[in-house]
């Protein structure tokens, strides 16, 4: 069943579709330039993933990238 929907219009919803996305695009961009300054970029770690994954040796680990993807969903 489907859940219901209320017919009641708030001032803070956005009605249109492209504002909707032009709203989320302007969000999302100004969180990756404020994440990408407070991170430091490892080009030694970088070297080594690649390597390990041109050689084959890179394991990928399922049950990790499950958690995170759920991790991500609650927040």
């Amino acid at each position: 069943m489907a859940p219901k929907q209320s017919n009641q219009v708030s001032a803070g919803n956005v009605t249109d579709i492209a504002d909707a996305r032009q709203s989320k695009d302007a969000v999302g961009s100004v969180e990756n330039s404020t994440n990408a300054k407070n991170r430091r970029f490892d080009k030694e770690k970088v070297a080594k993933l690649k390597a390990a994954i041109a050689d084959g040796s890179y394991q990928i680990d399922a049950s990790r990238i499950a958690d995170k993807f759920i991790e991500h969903e609650r927040n």
